[in-house]
């Protein structure tokens, strides 16, 4: 997203704000309703995603990391068994990049 905004020049929220206001005022009623729509739809996502996230950052129990660190190794592990079918040596380098990240953590 900050790469397309560099790339029209729009690196600033309120530049970015004044080039949607200018393409809102080119459409119709009826598109320019449909696009405010569309927008606050987004924002209110946005809204309640962050609300969400904010609230997983919170959470210290052990119970809810050693759940949510079970499903993220059974994700992990499914991967790794579709990577071993698609392609058996980038998987053992997978497993080598994992090993030595593993060590880097126990000499840190």
């Amino acid at each position: 997203m900050e790469e397309k905004l560099k790339d029209l020049q729009m690196l600033d929220e309120r530049d970015y704000i004044e080039a949607e206001k200018e393409q809102l005022k080119k459409l119709d009623t009826s598109e320019y309703k449909q696009r405010m729509k569309e927008l606050a739809k987004n924002r209110s996502l946005l809204f309640y995603q962050e609300l969400k996230n904010r609230r997983v950052a919170k959470i210290k129990s052990k119970l809810y990391h050693k759940i949510r660190n079970k499903k993220e190794k059974k994700l992990q592990e499914k991967l790794m068994a579709t990577l071993e079918q698609l392609d058996p040596s980038l998987k053992m380098k997978q497993l080598e990049d994992l090993e030595r990240q593993r060590a880097e953590v126990r000499f840190i």
